[in-house]
């Protein structure tokens, strides 16, 4: 980490320096592949008071075990194609097609994940709008992380026909974050299965639009950002809300996780 960009608060923007923090954060965490416009992006350590956000790229050479937590956006490691495809007798029709751009680096990252949340580590999922399935297939759960990592808790999802975009967060804790970045495009559904193990944050019992599970996976929604810096600062504002649900319940709760949790 010696030789890495570092980002501070007492920097003006778009400065950056090589080098330690002024003091050692309590929790690192990982942004990993955010939505970026363009090729250009500075990737670099940043520092926010407690804890530090280390912002890498798809494909970088690092591991989610290295950090306390990591965030990612859904959607991240797919590529959405959309075309009109043209019948003679029927008219045109869009269409829509969904690859994954980085499948082996996919493959590595889900057993990651699921390791890292064994050893009691944070995973953060920040949800914009999310097509469920592609025109050839009615649901596609194999392209992105978010979608293995549904699929492996057997939790079902939607679209929302029309976002919500002022949305109340049923934990304080997670309400500056909402108020800033979470429009909602999908929703989730609770039954038997996961009710126990997951905790509504946004939305109602049955189909909220944000929640945890075991308290250690949060999936929150997000608007997508325009540029990349406005995704850090989701990220970040997401980190910030969850390290703060943690404490609170951490006080009453010593361990924070229960050992059926494990998968």
């Amino acid at each position: 980490m010696l030789g890495k960009l570092r980002k501070t608060k007492d920097l003006a923007k778009g400065e950056y320096l090589i080098g330690t923090p002024d003091k050692t954060p309590s929790l690192r965490f990982l942004s990993y592949g955010l939505p970026c416009e363009n090729y250009k992006i500075k990737y670099a350590i940043h520092d926010c008071d407690e804890f530090e956000v280390d912002d890498e790229p798809l494909g970088a050479s690092v591991s989610f075990l290295d950090y306390d937590g990591i965030v990612v956006f859904a959607g991240v490691f797919e590529k959405i194609n959309r075309y009109i495809e043209h019948d003679v007798l029927t008219g045109d029709f869009p269409q829509t097609s969904i690859s994954c751009i980085a499948l082996n680096d996919l493959d590595l990252r889900e057993r990651e994940l699921f390791t890292a949340m064994r050893k009691d580590k944070i995973a953060i999922f920040l949800v914009p709008r999310l097509p469920r399935g592609d025109s050839d297939k009615k649901e596609v759960s194999n392209t992105d992380l978010f979608r293995r990592f549904l699929e492996s808790w057997r939790i079902s999802w939607g679209s929302l026909k029309e976002p919500v975009s002022h949305l109340d967060s049923q934990v304080s804790e997670f309400q500056p974050y909402v108020e800033r970045y979470g429009a909602a495009y999908v929703y989730f559904c609770r039954d038997y299965e996961n009710r126990d193990s997951t905790k509504v944050i946004c939305g109602n019992d049955d189909r909220p639009v944000a929640f945890s599970l075991f308290d250690k996976a949060f999936v929150l929604p997000c608007s997508y950002p325009k540029t990349h810096e406005q995704a850090l600062g989701a990220a970040e504002s997401a980190i910030r809300a969850v390290i703060s649900y943690r404490k609170r319940i951490s006080k009453a709760k010593p361990q924070w996780i229960s050992p059926k949790s494990s998968r």
